[in-house]
């Protein structure tokens, strides 16, 4: 929600200038924390003048625009109303710079407009990921390549003379106006659509895919852009390959820590909501057979229904494995495994609303006779007079006749034969859908002897949720791992929040924040409770045996050291925070400042030597904990325990400098 605002003058003048031309727009506070200040343009007010702005992209930088995408057409509009805007804007207020920071393909026709009109404008671009690389990587696209027997299972991306699968910046400026800096990205993946970006011509896939005008436009942006950025690693490789820039630097996502901050009693939230995981697994599998849930863990993995690209795949995989080893192993540890990956249902399953109810009535009929029992007992103890003691605590007496008739009765009820549900939900596909097809395939049904149990809950988390009854982030409370071994994702917030909750994560070093971890927290990670799968360099095979080894040492942990390593976890949170993560904003603003007024920092630091400090992207990199370590810091590029205050501290004093 968006109040007005009172008066701003320079936005006055040019609410006025705008408004002349047919222009709409409100500027005012957002209703959030910190009330940023917000300018809405309506798209509506300019429609008429579509065509003639079309033409305008087409001789600026000869992107063809056709007439049935809407989201073009939005594009196209919001692009040019931001340019006129900033025109005017910079036109009435050219005593100050302005800096204009754009995201995605859909806000950033606006920046070659800019370069193109000259306007008087820094413009930086950051891309969370690129037009061809989300096709590419779609599902559709899977199946499409396992049809035409496309990929190439044994290629391997060419390593360069390092040789050890890091991906660095080398402050080199280029000489074409494109303003990016040398990468080498070495061994990226040992398989699948990644090799095939060496030999991919950009121009002609996007005509093949009918989204020629969408990657235009990106590219354009990212050529034209003042700074270009990228919000992981994996999404650089994408750019360099795809967009034919090399980006300046990473923006990794922040988060806001005051959200999830429950520093006291994260350990007390933790064992509330494990309950209540408890009671839902209880009314799910006790009436067909039961285990120990005080020897149960609860693992599970969460986001969308992206079979491959989520690592769904090697995960089910992976606990096959799991499976098997703690079978053989005869260990009293039961795992049961949530698939929380929304799918389209037509209802919930009856077997699985049956067992709730059914769990619930026991409930209920045994708390009543608990009660009834307990007056019994106070009764006799209260006319207890001194004679045989064993009057007062004689069990035979505290159950009634009735009493165990309605108890049978009740338990009788919740029987049933069979196997319990492995989806909680009935499917609209299921019969194609590939999670279950897979679990039929690997035979993980939810028998006796199963030591993995799986739930897949096709259907978003909400305290209205009648199985569960909590929402998503007290389920990932409640839970001992979260597992997000993905082949295919440019961030992975569901992995950062769980870090921020103090839940221990596996993550694929082909994910953004899987990337950014292993940079920061290096060989180390383990001991953090943030795992590792190395989905780089190691096969299919070797990646599934990694991730069923972190699951097993997960298991082999006393309640005690998994208790110890979620505090671990969770002291990592701070280094989340958008309040450190956005120091790289300001870096990145900087250089776009350097750049496009360079006359203005004359006899400070060079351009090239500016690249390299700004946005070189050094590694902060996590010392292993000597027994129960507390916050990290980072100095001199190292994070040290116990002194992370300090290194906010530190912070506001750049901050302090730069304002």
């Amino acid at each position: 929600m968006v109040v007005r605002d009172v008066y701003n003058e320079t936005l006055f003048e040019v609410s006025w200038e705008l408004s002349n031309r047919g222009i709409e727009f409100i500027h005012g506070k957002w209703l959030v924390e910190g009330a940023p200040n917000v300018i809405l343009f309506d798209t509506k007010s300019v429609r008429s003048k579509l065509d003639e702005w079309k033409g305008d992209l087409w001789n600026i930088g000869q992107i063809p625009c056709p007439e049935m995408d809407e989201e073009m057409n939005d594009a196209i509009l919001f692009g040019n109303l931001v340019a006129k805007f900033l025109d005017e804007f910079s036109t009435t207020s050219c005593s100050t710079a302005i800096i204009s920071h754009f995201y995605d393909w859909q806000s950033s026709v606006a920046i070659p407009l800019i370069r193109g009109r000259h306007i008087d404008v820094t413009t930086i671009y950051n891309i969370t990921s690129t037009v061809l690389g989300r096709y590419f990587f779609s599902e559709k696209s899977w199946q499409e390549d396992k049809q035409i027997g496309m990929r190439d299972e044994g290629r391997k991306i060419e390593k360069n003379k390092h040789g050890n699968g890091v991906m660095e910046i080398s402050a080199t400026e280029n000489k074409d106006n494109t303003k990016g800096k040398k990468i080498n990205y070495n061994n990226t993946h040992s398989n699948g659509n990644y090799n095939n970006f060496h030999f991919i011509n950009p121009d002609e896939e996007a005509g093949k895919l009918g989204i020629y005008h969408r990657y235009a436009v990106e590219r354009a942006a990212a050529h034209c852009a003042d700074v270009f950025t990228c919000v992981s690693w994996v999404v650089a490789f994408e750019a360099e390959n795809l967009i034919q820039r090399k980006p300046d630097g990473i923006l990794p996502n922040g988060l806001d820590i005051s959200h999830f901050s429950a520093i006291h009693e994260f350990q007390d939230l933790h064992a509330r909501y494990k309950d209540r995981i408890r009671t839902f697994v209880r009314g799910h599998f006790y009436h067909y057979y039961s285990f120990d849930l005080d020897n149960t863990l609860y693992y599970f993995i969460s986001g969308r229904h992206e079979f491959r690209n989520k690592g769904v795949d090697i995960f089910l995989e992976a606990l096959s494995e799991l499976n098997a080893r703690l079978k053989a192993c005869s260990s009293p540890i039961t795992i049961v495994c949530f698939l929380m990956l929304p799918a389209p249902y037509h209802s919930l399953a009856v077997d699985a609303l049956k067992g709730q109810a059914a769990t619930k009535k026991l409930q209920e009929g045994v708390k009543e006779i608990t009660e009834r029992v307990a007056k019994r007992m106070f009764e006799k103890a209260a006319r207890f007079n001194g004679d045989d003691i064993s009057t007062v605590i004689d069990p035979s007496d505290l159950l009634t006749e009735e009493d165990k008739i309605i108890l049978k009765r009740l338990a009788n009820t919740v029987h049933r034969s069979g196997l319990p549900p492995v989806v909680t939900h009935n499917l609209v596909h299921a019969s194609t859908d590939p999670i279950l097809d897979h679990l039929h395939r690997l035979k993980l049904l939810n028998h006796y002897d199963d030591k993995v149990k799986i739930i897949f809950h096709p259907e978003l988390l909400s305290s209205a949720n009648l199985l569960f009854g909590i929402g998503y982030e007290e389920f990932v409370r409640g839970c001992n791992l979260g597992v997000f071994p993905s082949y295919y994702e440019p961030w992975g917030f569901k992995a950062e929040e769980c870090i921020a909750m103090g839940v221990p994560v596996i993550v694929s070093n082909l994910s953004g924040f899987g990337c950014y971890a292993e940079e920061t927290f290096g060989e180390n990670a383990n001991d953090y409770g943030v795992y590792i799968a190395d989905r780089q360099s190691k096969s299919r095979t070797d990646a599934i045996k990694q991730i069923t080894d972190f699951m097993l040492h997960l298991c082999q942990k006393t309640p005690r050291q998994r208790q110890s390593q979620r505090n671990r976890t969770e002291r990592l949170s701070d280094m989340f925070d958008w309040k450190i993560v956005g120091m790289e904003y300001v870096r990145a603003r900087k250089l776009a400042l350097r750049r496009s007024y360079p006359d203005a920092f004359l006899g400070t630091v060079t351009e090239s030597e500016d690249s390299e400090e700004e946005l070189k992207g050094k590694g902060r990199r996590v010392l292993k904990p000597v027994v129960e370590p507390s916050s990290p810091r980072i100095r001199h590029g190292k994070i040290v325990d116990d002194q992370l205050e300090l290194f906010k501290m530190e912070m506001d004093d750049i901050e302090d400098e730069e304002t």
